[in-house]
């Protein structure tokens, strides 16, 4: 049911006409506190120090693992980092398509995969390189995920669980 309204009437005072029809989202207004001086300084505060700590912490990353850990690492700080120190990891490790803008995804999987000691005449099929590609695609897509907050999080790895379920098959048959 959509809300019967003259337009010519709202259009006079509103910002949209169309604000109160259900194309909005099924949410209700938020209640925003409004921070004092001082805790507006301590969440700049805060944010300052988580950017820091990226600041610090990116160029330390040299394969899958460190970049899961300081993923792992940032997103388990304490308090919680704000969606700018986010968004910033997402760009700093995410840039241009590329690790660090500068490591394809998919020479990390193969170089993991060696560190595992899977024989070298396996990675050099067209089926494993194929495999690797997607794996590639699934690991940037789980860290990628891991930058967002958590409301968003569970939503993203609930879509990604069958494409692990269906590479592990793939794996096995390799």
């Amino acid at each position: 049911a959509s809300l019967d309204y003259d337009a010519s009437r709202i259009a006079n005072f509103a910002f949209q006409p169309g604000l109160n029809m259900k194309m909005m989202a099924p949410s209700p207004p938020r209640t925003v506190d409004l921070l004092s001086t001082q805790g507006a300084l301590q969440k700049l505060k805060e944010t300052l120090s988580h950017l820091d700590w990226l600041c610090t912490a990116v160029p330390n990353i040299a394969c899958i693992s460190s970049l899961e850990q300081l993923i792992s690492s940032f997103t388990l700080m304490h308090p919680n980092p704000a969606i700018v120190p986010r968004s910033c990891l997402r760009l700093l490790v995410y840039g241009d398509l590329k690790i660090l803008g500068q490591h394809d995804i998919n020479d990390w999987v193969r170089d993991s995969m060696v560190a595992y000691k899977l024989p070298a005449e396996a990675l050099g099929t067209p089926q494993v390189e194929a495999f690797i590609k997607s794996v590639g695609k699934l690991t940037w897509r789980h860290c990628h995920t891991l930058c967002h907050n958590i409301g968003r999080q569970r939503r993203r790895v609930i879509k990604g669980v069958d494409d692990w379920c269906d590479l592990q098959a793939t794996a096995d048959t390799l």
